[in-house]
């Protein structure tokens, strides 16, 4: 005998709001930090956790960064705080390590961009080039930044070496478009401010025309 079957109708209202998958409460970040800080109570300490929290303590501030607020600043400032445990903290596997560079790098790009404290930004790119020497960001910002203030030796300097330098092999994330285009592209405004004669300029083109950006 077969079983018979039976079939239920019901309403089920279903209200698709706009913009994809993303969380739109928000305050993802903060509910982020507020779990992360619930992990860390946990296992102290932890590397990965550190980074996460200063991550999503920069991304707060980030949303808002063309015109923070005081709830901004300090979370900035946390980012900063947190960053910095995270890159005193020493790991033998290689993706770890990186990870404590990238600590390092991103405090740099803070200081740089959103503070406007160009020495403290020095000061840990030079900490970057002297932990990973054949990843061009540190030398690249630090070349950037002595063109921005008009110190054009030290900025041909650090803009030459960068843009001579092959994307390196990591195993966490290369910014491959730097190393083959941006560099090279800087270190040639970089003469062209610096009004260098003919050779260091013949040199900058041939740069160019050798990686198409």
């Amino acid at each position: 005998m077969d079983q018979p079957n039976y079939l239920t109708l019901i309403d089920f209202p279903v209200s698709e709001a706009s913009g994809g998958y993303g969380d739109r409460s928000g305050d993802k970040h903060e509910r982020y930090i507020f779990w992360l800080m619930k992990d860390l109570d946990e296992n102290p300490g932890d590397p990965r956790t550190l980074y996460y929290i200063a991550y999503s303590h920069l991304e707060i501030f980030l949303a808002k960064e063309h015109n923070p607020g005081p709830k901004e600043w300090e979370h900035l400032d946390k980012a900063i705080e947190y960053f910095q445990r995270r890159a005193t903290i020493s790991w033998s596997v290689e993706d770890k390590e990186e990870e404590r560079w990238f600590a390092n790098l991103k405090t740099g790009e803070i200081y740089e961009r959103n503070i406007k404290d160009f020495d403290k930004a020095f000061h840990y790119y030079r900490i970057c080039a002297y932990g990973d020497p054949e990843r061009a960001e540190p030398f690249y910002y630090m070349g950037r930044m002595h063109n921005q203030l008009d110190n054009m030796d030290k900025a041909l300097q650090w803009l030459k070496h960068a843009s001579s330098m092959p994307v390196p092999s990591r195993s966490l994330f290369v910014w491959e478009y730097l190393h083959v285009c941006l560099t090279k592209l800087e270190y040639a405004r970089a003469i062209a401010k610096s009004k260098l004669k003919n050779p260091e300029v013949a040199e900058a083109l041939k740069v160019i025309r050798a990686h198409r950006c």
